[in-house]
């Protein structure tokens, strides 16, 4: 249930360097790599691991936390080849030396595992720096071609809406407090969690997710807070969540969903960190940040009674409203261009581009599952258009039947502004007349002036499309 990596990571053939005394615990480490499949780089002294760095592309160092003073002073003197290291790097301590560990982990920006280190625990932490590597050369790029973006972690925006969403996570991302996310499917909720917590003191604990809909009330329960043992009710069977994400982060999706019993457990946890398990009466406790996420606001079901009100004013405490991507609609080509990028890098390929004409009708689209439609979309989109470009012909079958219609949604929530039907229904007549302003405000029954001055309006609000 951990985060997903936004592409698929794979440790064949990359290069790590290991700096640390010699010993076992350097040889238990060299073996571990060997066996997933990296190419390893091993020196006790930080000259003789830059001289081999020199020939070859590291991308991961490994570094004993004895080590890093000596790495520290090095990067400050900017010693020639300091580079060739490699950007990530994963601090090792041993149990007694955990706080200098976690000091130098923070200091250079990385990772800290203790020892002794797992195989499990080793490839999670090399394929999280080798995303967060990847994720870096990205925003390098998109923010090359997007000059006024912003970017938050992995997350790149242009919109005023979701560029307030970025600084308020900033902002909590150098907190403790609980954060509640509304917004609706694939709007981004567990992208964003997972990004303040990985910019957060708590990015060298663990991430755990959790969608609260797909569990039945009794297994939700066991999952978050263990149970004990039939007859042995102080024992507990098991890790559960909690348990888990000590010293981390726990994002809860679906909230809403989860029952009166349930949301009593939580609210104690989060007034307290102290919990029961099922069927038991030891209190336990555990450090755990809880980001809570629901794909519609709670305040119905509260005013039904279905959701506790005390509950729910905790987690409403500081509240992110993630847009619909309908309603965000300048980040769909640099979101585009993001996706297509990823595709040509995971293919070998040089990334396909969008026709002006396919870029029209993605931005008529009303997009009801928001980014991860996107995502999809396009997908389907590069298979079928081979090497490209992508044309209104390579879309999804739906786009030809929305676009040119007047989408009124199927939800409340759906329901677009008259100024957005009309904005449509006007640019929809101004295609069936081929662009003729006389033709056009007839059928609108408006003068000229006045379409002439909306077209105008449009005009200046236009999206720019993909290079």
């Amino acid at each position: 249930m951990r985060g997903k990596n936004l592409e698929q990571i794979t440790l064949k053939g990359v290069y790590v360097a290991i700096l640390a005394s010699k010993g076992p615990s350097a040889k238990s480490l060299s073996d571990l790599l060997d066996k997933t499949g990296c190419k390893v780089l091993l020196a006790s002294e930080l000259d003789k691991l830059l001289d081999m760095a020199v020939k070859n592309p590291v991308s991961v160092l490994l570094i004993e936390s004895g080590c890093c003073e000596e790495l520290e002073e090095k990067k400050s003197s900017n010693l020639p080849g300091i580079a060739d290291l490699g950007s990530e790097t994963i601090v090792i301590a041993s149990p007694s030396k955990m706080d200098e560990g976690m000091l130098w982990a923070s200091k250079l920006n990385g990772q800290l595992l203790n020892t002794p280190v797992s195989s499990e625990q080793l490839t999670v932490a090399l394929e999280r720096a080798l995303e967060i590597k990847l994720l870096k050369s990205r925003l390098v790029r998109l923010e090359s071609f997007e000059p006024t973006a912003e970017c938050f972690g992995s997350i790149l925006v242009k919109s005023p809406e979701m560029k307030d969403v970025l600084r308020i996570a900033r902002i909590l991302s150098t907190r403790e407090d609980c954060v509640f996310m509304v917004g609706g499917i694939g709007t981004g909720k567990e992208l964003l969690a997972q990004t303040i917590h990985n910019t957060s003191s708590r990015r060298h604990g663990p991430f755990y997710s959790i969608n609260c809909r797909s569990f039945s009330n009794e297994d939700l329960a066991t999952e978050l807070f263990g149970k004990g043992e039939e007859g042995a009710p102080d024992a507990s069977e098991g890790r559960n969540l909690l348990d888990l994400c000590n010293g981390g982060s726990l994002y809860l999706d679906e909230i809403g969903a989860i029952s009166p019993n349930i949301q009593g457990k939580l609210q104690r946890f989060l007034e307290d960190r102290s919990y029961t398990r099922v069927n038991s009466r030891t209190v336990c406790h555990a450090d755990v940040r809880v980001f809570a996420a629901s794909s519609t606001p709670l305040t119905e079901t509260v005013g039904k009674g279905e959701f506790s009100e005390d509950l729910f004013f905790r987690l409403n405490r500081f509240t992110l409203q993630l847009p619909p991507l309908r309603k965000r609609s300048e980040d769909i080509p640099m979101l585009a261009k993001s996706f297509l990028m990823t595709m040509a890098r995971q293919r070998n390929e040089d990334y396909l581009k969008l026709t002006e004409e396919a870029l029209k009708l993605m931005l008529e689209y009303h997009w009801p599952g928001n980014v991860r439609e996107l995502e999809n979309v396009l997908e389907y989109a590069a298979l079928v258009a081979g090497k490209g470009p992508i044309d209104t012909r390579h879309l999804p079958k739906q786009f030809h039947d929305e676009v040119g219609s007047i989408y009124l949604g199927t939800s409340v929530d759906d329901l677009p502004p008259m100024t957005e039907i009309e904005r449509r229904y006007i640019l929809r007549v101004m295609e069936a007349t081929h662009g003729n302003k006389f033709k056009a405000a007839s059928i609108l029954d408006i003068n000229r002036a006045t379409l002439h001055r909306k077209l105008q309006i449009y005009e200046r609000s236009k999206i720019v499309e993909l290079d």
